[in-house]
């Protein structure tokens, strides 16, 4: 008998290490001060980690091990223990200094955090949570998205002005730094009014961005720092808050995603020519905001930041196959194995 239970234990043990092994699906809820952990598979809601104010951006590590929360209102970073579900720590930055965005480096040795109103960016090390300040150029201020494209030190930055400071959406470059080293100036680039949404091909070759103004999604090659209009969304808003806000690309490089907050939809664009394929109309009040591929390529979350839902879309049959209501303000999202 007692070997009978020790196997049933054993069993139990290794179904649940293999569980552990599945990705979740991390996803801030800006009116809880909390972040959901999804089951994409199943379609459920597992649990969800306390952080702190209204939680905006999460990144994962490339272990799965970590995840790393910006909250605005609080103005500091959380770091949760994913597998246990739990905070671990808190990285606190100066008061109101606003963390948006959040990023890591291609070796995951970093993590990035734009402080909006402080214009400055927080790189934090992965391993100790030590944090240096990269001060951004004066002129340009409001840092807001991030990203650090692959095979490249580079680290790129939205200036979309401040919110406290009332210049939100007046913004029109994308800052370049340097990671290896962080005293060397920015390289800045024009883009589209509004620079919002930020994200990196997965090859790295080139950068994604929103520009909620103009209703444009732009692109940057990393090489050679030119930058052009590759989108233009439909619709007339107001530039503030504007829209497109965020953006995802698939993991196979071929399709884009934007958020459009403002106008109850998100368009699905071909990340070759810049045409938008389809535009979902996400439902009124559903304020759409982060978007997230599956691995597949084919499956989109979106999270509605209105509606306390994440939409799931199949991007073969421009169809939404579910939603799955997790909490008020769903928002970033992030993949953890």
């Amino acid at each position: 008998m007692k070997r009978v239970v020790w196997l049933l234990g054993l069993a139990l043990i290794l179904v649940g290490s293999a569980g552990c092994k599945d990705k979740k699906l991390l996803v801030t809820l800006v009116g809880e001060n909390k972040v959901a952990i999804i089951d994409t598979k199943e379609g459920k809601l597992l649990g969800k980690v306390a952080v702190g104010g209204q939680p905006h951006d999460v990144i994962c590590s490339f272990d799965g091990k970590w995840a790393y929360v910006t909250n605005p209102t609080t103005s500091d970073l959380t770091v949760i223990d994913v597998a246990n579900a739990k905070p671990h720590k808190t990285i606190k930055f100066a008061d109101k200094s606003l963390p948006w965005h959040v990023e890591i480096s291609p070796d995951g040795s970093k993590v990035y955090a734009a402080l909006q109103h402080a214009n400055k960016i927080a790189v934090i090390d992965a391993k100790d949570y030590s944090v240096t300040y990269v001060n951004t150029p004066s002129e340009h201020p409001g840092p807001w998205a991030i990203s650090a494209p692959k095979g490249t030190s580079k680290v790129y930055v939205t200036f979309n002005g401040s919110i406290p400071g009332g210049t939100a959406n007046t913004g029109s470059r994308v800052g370049v730094f340097d990671s290896s080293n962080l005293s060397a100036a920015f390289e800045m680039i024009n883009v589209g009014k509004g620079p919002h949404g930020l994200i990196a091909a997965p090859d790295g070759s080139a950068v994604f961005t929103t520009a909620q103004v103009g209703h444009e999604v732009w692109k940057i090659d990393v090489a050679t720092s030119k930058a052009k209009k590759f989108a233009s969304i439909a619709g007339e808003a107001a530039p503030a808050p504007g829209f497109p806000t965020d953006v995802a690309v698939s993991p196979n490089g071929k399709l884009i995603i934007s958020g459009n907050h403002d106008i109850d939809s998100v368009s699905l664009i071909n990340a070759s020519t810049g045409s938008i394929i389809h535009t979902l109309a996400t439902g009124s009040g559903s304020l759409p905001w982060g978007a997230i591929f599956d691995s597949d390529s084919k499956m989109v979350y979106i999270g509605n930041n209105g509606t306390k839902n994440v939409a799931f879309y199949n991007t073969d049959t421009k169809e939404v196959e579910k939603t799955l209501t997790i909490g008020k303000g769903p928002d970033g999202m992030a993949w953890c194995k």
